[in-house]
């Protein structure tokens, strides 16, 4: 690189002098407050201060006052290498000085530094450390090592399909938009490979990015519920309960479970105590952010139809099923299956309520154990609703086996009103009744094959968005509604 000036005449003083004060002159006006210079040298690495005059001066007369073996010292650095050719750079941003230290020439290079600019677009670009740390608006705001990304961006990450995910797709962009999830897993991190991920994708989805590959997310929930590996098509439904489950598991805020003892009757025990006693006891073997948001409770009555005995139970649910009214005959399909010819017969949600809450009857192989009787019996069974959730997760039963229905359900966007579907015991412990649409799961297709959308409202915005995969576009309430509505999200006011 630089030509070898060992048989040439030393510089004189003079000229010495010159060169270095009209260099110093220009870092004092071009760097005047660059930070303390490196040494960089090809065998040994060591620090220096700001280069001087002085310094200087007593590294060009190094040749008179040392012998060649000895390495040319200034007054704040270390020994340097003997090697022959080895050279010194001793540099700032704007100015490098480079002797060697076979013939102690001093090589001076006044032109600046170019700092290379990435050539990565940073606009929505993150790195993986600031995506796993917690990230708010206003940190991205404040930190300047990432980009500024508006608002108006943020949320409207679309999910690429990685085949037949778009059931996963639209469950995750509805869950993505429940304002305490995501603020859960965006300021927090998990152990579990299933929670760590989950929090990573929610990340993304904040992140301002234009669209997203949830391929480790896929994997960890693939490690989670084999049935979900692969990519065939799955329900999405199905998918959301596993999700839910796993995510609780990881998230349990309870370490060592106490050990499942079943609860016996009590004999003159209200419905109220019992149904405490049995949430106390769920709630000492899970407490989670899932138990916190979707955790609900349902009150399920037996009556014997031989002796009129009746037992009572309080379990926990995570989302309610609701049947489609049908006005078909047929056993088989009673509550929520009909011919074809009643598929453009429109039912309204509530109708589907007093349909999942009327008496239904037991026969057959769907028998129930009567410990009256101490044997199998036709049982009357009611369900209602107990203790409710603060996100209600509603699943319209649609498919059967061979068949699914394509009526319309009409259900509020505000103020749905659970109040008639409680328990009359359970009034005093529901305080707050009524939940807004937040987010739906729309099924377009047969029983063979379909496609999976999501509708959902930005829950920093309150603007309606929906979500095909990596397509992400503005919509109104309107799209909410029609016959593949599938499964609705509402939270509580």
């Amino acid at each position: 690189m630089f030509a070898d000036n060992s048989n040439q005449n030393e510089t004189t003083p003079s000229k010495t002098s010159n060169i270095i004060n009209a260099v110093l002159d220009k870092i004092k006006r071009r760097s005047s407050s660059t930070p303390r210079s490196q040494i960089r040298n090809t065998s040994q690495v060591s620090n220096v201060s700001t280069p001087n005059k002085s310094s200087y001066l007593a590294l060009l007369n190094s040749k008179s006052e040392t012998s060649p073996q000895s390495s040319p010292r200034s007054p704040d650095a270390s020994t340097r290498s003997n090697s022959p050719r080895s050279t010194t750079d001793i540099a700032t941003p704007f100015y490098r000085k480079i002797i060697d230290q076979k013939s102690s020439n001093v090589l001076f290079d006044a032109q600046p530094r170019k700092t290379q600019r990435s050539k990565t677009p940073t606009t929505r670009s993150y790195s993986t450390q600031a995506l796993d740390s917690s990230i708010t608006l206003k940190s991205r705001e404040r930190d300047r090592t990432l980009p500024v990304v508006s608002s108006s961006k943020l949320g409207r990450t679309g999910l690429v399909n990685l085949g037949n995910t778009c059931f996963m797709n639209a469950c995750i962009q509805c869950l993505s938009n429940l304002s305490e999830l995501r603020d859960a897993f965006e300021s927090k991190s998990y152990d579990g490979q299933l929670a760590s991920s989950f929090s990573l994708l929610i990340r993304r989805l904040w992140s301002g990015a234009d669209t997203f590959e949830p391929k480790q997310f896929k994997t960890a929930v693939s490690k989670w519920a084999p049935q979900f590996s692969g990519y065939r098509q799955q329900d999405s439904q199905e998918f959301l309960r596993f999700l839910l489950d796993g995510l609780h598991e990881e998230t349990n805020r309870i370490k060592k479970k106490v050990p499942y003892v079943e609860l016996k009757d009590i004999k003159d025990e209200s419905d109220l105590h019992k149904s405490d006693r049995w949430w106390r006891n769920y709630k000492e073997r899970n407490d989670s952010i899932i138990t916190d948001l979707f955790a609900g409770q349902l009150k399920s009555t037996l009556k014997c139809g031989m002796c009129g005995n009746v037992s009572t139970s309080f379990d926990p649910f995570m989302d309610v099923s609701l049947p489609i009214p049908s006005i078909s005959n047929d056993q088989s399909f009673r509550h929520y299956y009909s011919p074809y010819k009643d598929n453009h017969k429109s039912f309204e949600l509530s109708e589907c309520f007093e349909k999942f809450s009327e008496n239904e009857l037991l026969i057959g192989h769907e028998q129930v154990y009567c410990s009256k009787c101490q044997k199998h019996q036709s049982t009357t069974k009611e369900l209602r609703l107990f203790r409710l959730p603060k996100i209600l997760v509603v699943h319209l039963k649609r498919f059967s086996n061979t068949d699914k229905l394509l009526n319309e359900v009409k259900f509020p966007l505000v103020g749905l009103d659970t109040c008639d579907y409680l328990d009359k015991s359970a009034h005093s412990i529901n305080k707050n009744t009524k939940y807004n649409l937040t987010g739906v799961i729309k099924h377009m297709g047969g029983v063979g094959g379909g496609h999976y959308t999501a509708t959902c409202m930005h829950c920093d915005t309150n603007e309606w968005l929906d979500f095909n995969d990596s397509i992400v576009k503005r919509s109104s309430e309107m799209s909410t509604k029609g016959p593949s509505t599938y499964v609705l999200f509402y939270s509580m006011q």
